[in-house]
């Protein structure tokens, strides 16, 4: 698509929208952001604030992508089957994915898309019986 475009942004940077808003021809066409891989090494106050600020600069119509955790997995290491180095740990998860919701008023929560468990094999469940999100999930949010 002749259209579409990627953009290599540190989201941690406040001045991140101003740049990424740069690269939009129209402020009023719906958008389609996928910002998979990134929130989850937030600070957890990072990551409402992208979240907020996408919610208050979209467009009308546009569509939102993003992974989640549960907070129950935050402080992980990414990669902890191989702990022989310092690895990266995951900064931001949720109890709900009704939180993102309270976020911004234009954000709505439109599908939660989750792994199937039985085929993950995820080691950690077997000592939590009822987990509040599965652990990992791809969030798809439409704004207004």
């Amino acid at each position: 698509n002749t259209r579409a475009r990627g953009l290599s942004l540190d989201m941690s940077d406040k001045q991140w929208w101003s740049r990424a808003s740069a690269c939009i021809k129209s402020r009023r066409e719906p958008l389609f952001v996928m910002v998979e891989g990134v929130l989850l090494y937030l600070q957890p106050t990072q990551a409402r604030q992208v979240l907020a600020t996408l919610g208050e600069h979209l467009p009308a119509g546009s569509s939102l992508m993003f992974d989640v955790i549960p907070r129950w997995l935050v402080g992980w290491p990414v990669r902890w089957l191989t702990l022989r180095e310092a690895q990266p740990v995951f900064q931001w998860g949720m109890d709900s994915v009704q939180e993102l919701e309270a976020i911004h008023p234009r954000l709505h929560l439109q599908a939660v898309m989750e792994p199937p468990l039985g085929t993950t094999g995820w080691p950690w469940l077997a000592n939590v019986p009822h987990p509040m999100l599965a652990p990992y999930a791809l969030v798809r949010m439409s704004v207004s």
